[in-house]
């Protein structure tokens, strides 16, 4: 069994996040959503790294049909990336409705 402080010594060490890290960033919002169809995300954690402020998980999600429990679900997300790398990182929440993105958090940067 990873141990979650090892991992995040690990990180910490390498300079990256390793592939469970990551494996878990993608597969969060399925448990925090309903009838989510698809998940992209981008990511910056080397300000944390340098231990920095600006660090970020940005999530664009893709329904089968919009959830009721958007808000709800965000913050079960959010929670969920502050356990797995910190409190500091900000999370970024936004899904698809035809080829416009609707953002569920505050947006802190441009989409690229």
């Amino acid at each position: 069994m990873i141990n979650l402080k090892d991992l995040n010594k690990g990180m910490l060490i390498s300079g990256r996040l390793s592939e469970v890290h990551i494996h878990n960033l993608k597969q969060y919002p399925f448990l925090a959503f309903e009838n989510l169809d698809s998940v992209e995300i981008s990511y910056n954690v080397q300000p944390l790294l340098d231990r920095e402020s600006g660090s970020y998980v940005e999530y664009i999600l893709k329904f089968k049909k919009t959830p009721k429990n958007l808000a709800q679900g965000s913050e079960v997300l959010k929670k969920m990336v502050s356990v797995l790398l910190s409190a500091e990182v900000r999370v970024d929440i936004a899904y698809k409705k035809g080829n416009k993105l609707i953002y569920v958090t505050e947006q802190s940067r441009p989409v690229s």
